[in-house]
């Protein structure tokens, strides 16, 4: 195998590994975007409870975008402005496996 091989194979091999990347890109949106609870931009009230205490507590925060992890669809959460609108920067993080509870907020 000379250079020219070589440069023609491992070109060849990294544009496959482009498109099937693009695809999945595809498929995770496709599949976020059929198996999302909420609209992007609801308005929820997010309850979790802990091991010590059964009440829990609970947060507002309006649903920012939806990330996938393994098969599972969780949504992305950004604080409330106190006028109500988004904050631009920050995001809640939300401890998934104490299952919270996720229900749109009545304003």
């Amino acid at each position: 195998m000379n250079e020219k091989e070589f440069v023609a194979k491992r070109e060849e091999l990294e544009n496959t590994i482009s498109e099937a990347r693009k695809a999945i890109y595809a498929l995770e949106k496709e599949y976020i975007a059929t198996n999302q609870p909420f609209p992007i931009g609801t308005k929820v009230k997010v309850t979790t409870t802990n091991e010590f205490d059964s009440k829990g507590f609970h947060i507002f925060a309006i649903v920012r975008d939806y990330e996938l992890c393994g098969d599972v669809v969780k949504p992305v959460l950004a604080k409330i402005n106190k006028d109500g609108s988004m904050h631009k920067s920050s995001n809640y993080w939300v401890s998934w496996w104490r299952k919270p509870v996720i229900e749109v907020c009545k304003d």
